[in-house]
Formats: structure tokens, C-alpha cells, sequence
């Protein structure tokens, strides 16, 4: 199994989910996990990183780095944590699992799983949307540049009507922020102190990462 042994979430009652590579975190998920925290008045909302997703590759970087960058950059955020349950599976790393691991470990939290408009896009083709939707609430933050509200509300529709889905719309700030861009800004030696905690920013260039 892949319990994650320091994870406790007791007396909580409204947790959000933040999952990804994070091959580097960087000022864009922290924004987006402050705007769901806020937005759903959630207790916490916790930071879990891939070990091994399906639809990318997780280049340049080794799990203990990644997980080094996200401890720096919520260390000063008490409603920020983190969890490694993902690292500490083997295979492909699918959402539905470990959000069957949460609910079945912790039945009196409600889950939220956050997500950008653009992944609401292509959640019906996640493995097993069905158990994401059962067992947890969505969390859409939308952001200027990533579908239009036409094509956003007709996918939510559509999601509500095939899986019954609890689908949440949350505003936020455009960031122009990925973390193929900074990967590549690295390489190429430009400046990109301003998308990053300067405490990651300052792993990266001490570790020499992405170069």
C-alpha cells in the first residue's frame, strides 16, 4: 500500500487537493490553492506530487528535489501541507486511487480536487472520472486564456450530467506561469525570480536543476 505515515487530517471536515508534477512549483499553483482555500472556505488544502502520472514524463528533476521545492514553498502557510502518497506507490499515478486511499481513510472529510479550466477540459478522459466525481467536489479555477465561458459551462453540463459531478467555479487572476517555461527560461539563463518562492528559486540555482 502507499499510506503516507506523517499524513493526519483529523478534525478536519473540508480539504482541497492539489496534484501535479510540480516540476517546479511555482507562484501559479500556490495562487490556485489560495483561491480554492478561500473561495470554498476549506480547512486545508494539501499538496500531493506525482510519482509517475500518465500523461507526462517527469523530466530533469528527481522526486527528492520536487518534494524538497514544495516543503519550501508552503512552509510559511499553516494551511498548506503536504503529502508524499503518491511517491510512495508503484505504477502510474491515477487520481482515482488515491482519492479511494482519502475517503476511505479519512470517511469525514469532503475532498476537493483543484484544477485549472484547461484540465476540466479533458477530465471524462482521466482514468476512471466516475470515481473522481463520486468522491470528491471539483474545484475549477478559471483564468483568463483558457476556454472561453461558453465552452467552460458546457463541460461542466456535461460533466454534472454523465458522473453527477459537484463542480465548484472559482476566479482568479491570470498568471502567465508553466512550469515548461521556467524549465526552459533556466536553460536558456533568464531571470524568472518573480514566478517562484525565492526560497525555490534559490534550490534551483544552488542545486543546479533544469540546466
Amino acid at each position: 500500500m502507499f499510506q503516507d505515515e506523517n499524513l493526519d487530517l483529523t478534525g478536519f471536515k473540508r480539504v482541497g487537493i492539489m496534484g501535479g508534477t510540480f516540476n517546479p512549483i511555482h507562484n501559479a499553483h500556490l495562487r490556485m490553492a489560495q483561491t480554492a482555500l478561500s473561495g470554498l472556505k476549506l480547512d486545508k488544502v494539501l499538496f500531493i506530487p506525482d510519482r509517475k502520472p500518465p500523461h507526462k514524463q517527469i523530466i530533469g528533476v528527481s522526486d527528492k528535489d520536487r518534494v524538497n521545492m514544495i516543503k519550501l514553498a508552503i512552509k510559511d502557510n499553516k494551511d498548506f501541507l503536504f503529502s508524499n502518497i503518491e511517491l510512495k506507490r508503484d505504477g502510474v499515478t491515477y487520481t482515482s486511487d488515491t482519492l479511494i486511499y482519502l475517503t476511505n481513510n479519512y470517511p469525514d472529510i469532503k475532498f476537493f480536487f483543484i484544477m485549472g479550466a484547461d484540465s476540466l477540459a479533458y477530465l471524462h478522459k482521466w482514468h476512471k472520472p466516475d470515481i473522481i466525481c463520486s468522491l470528491s467536489g471539483i474545484v475549477v479555477i478559471k483564468r483568463r486564456g483558457f476556454l472561453d465561458n461558453n465552452d467552460l459551462y458546457n463541460q461542466i453540463d456535461f460533466l454534472k450530467e454523465k458522473y453527477n459531478a459537484d463542480i465548484n467555479v472559482v476566479s482568479m487572476e491570470g498568471m502567465d506561469i508553466s512550469s515548461t517555461n521556467i524549465r526552459e527560461s533556466i536553460k536558456e539563463k533568464k531571470d524568472i525570480s518573480d514566478k517562484l518562492p525565492l526560497s525555490v528559486y534559490d534550490y534551483i540555482l544552488n542545486n543546479e536543476l533544469y540546466l
